[in-house]
């Protein structure tokens, strides 16, 4: 594979292709420079397809495929910078698809697909439910720690994962025209399978909001989409057939809109507990 660190340097890789390695197609990491990754693949790796690290710089993905690794497509963290995804995949991986964590600043994640993931991760099981320890087992994971960063999907497509299609951490969350379907894949026997479509959770540093337009969630093996935020508005937001319900919400204010998305129309589905 392909390593390179430094500590005040930035790291630039373009049109690389880094597949069939026998631990992490790229690693890369830096103190305090930014992390560029463009027009790259990092496939059918043994261990991450990429695992990027930097302590306050910038990490910015374009156009990259980490698909078919044994672990986790992409592992990428920045304890205070800014981490961007544009036109990524990360499908078919073995324990996850993307990870992506930083403590103080935004995620952004767009045109991106996070389908097929955790097919080797194994849940814990017990009290009649199975359910996975995060991130296993999830399309995406997204975090940003302490509730000062935004976190936001547009065009996301995370479904068909064996657990979660997506996991979002932060007190600042907007997700629009995505799709989480057909999640929690994993055959649990005779316990139920605790995986949603979308799970969003609060950091609990202060007031927190999730707005969520053009958003579908459906046959998941759990709840469509399950939320814990002071401020939550659900905009054309659509749920059906998921096995435990279609939405769990814990809400201090909820708003609930009707404008038009680019497409037609499902009919909508709300069971709403709070």
């Amino acid at each position: 594979g392909i390593e390179a660190g430094t500590y005040t340097g930035n790291i630039n890789i373009k049109n690389v292709t880094a597949n069939e390695n026998g631990e992490h197609g790229i690693w890369l990491g830096s103190g305090e420079g930014n992390i560029t990754l463009k027009d790259t693949n990092a496939n059918s790796n043994g261990y991450a397809g990429t695992f990027l690290g930097t302590y306050t710089g910038n990490i910015d993905i374009t156009n990259v495929n980490t698909n078919k690794n044994d672990e986790f497509g992409m592992w990428l963290e920045s304890i205070e910078g800014n981490i961007t995804l544009r036109k990524t995949n990360a499908n078919t991986n073995g324990l996850g698809g993307a990870i992506l964590q930083t403590d103080i600043g935004d995620i952004a994640v767009s045109d991106s697909h996070f389908n097929g993931n955790g097919w080797d991760a194994i849940p814990d099981c017990g009290e009649g439910f199975c359910e996975f320890y995060i991130p296993e087992g999830a399309g995406l994971s997204a975090a940003s720690w302490d509730g000062v960063g935004k976190v936001t999907l547009k065009n996301v497509q995370a479904s068909g994962n064996y657990g979660d299609g997506a996991i979002i951490t932060g007190d600042n969350v907007h997700v629009s025209h995505s799709t989480f379907n057909n999640n929690g894949q994993y055959d649990s026997g005779t316990d139920d399978l605790y995986a949603n479509g979308l799970y969003i959770e609060d950091t609990e540093g202060g007031p927190s909001s999730a707005y969520l337009k053009c958003v579908q969630a459906n046959n998941n093996a759990a709840f469509g989409i399950e939320i814990y935020s002071e401020d939550t508005t659900l905009n054309s937001v659509f749920a059906s057939q998921n096995i435990w319900d279609n939405f769990y919400l814990e809400y201090d204010s909820l708003t609930i809109l009707d404008d038009p998305c680019s497409s037609s129309k499902d009919e909508k589905s709300w069971q709403i507990i709070s």
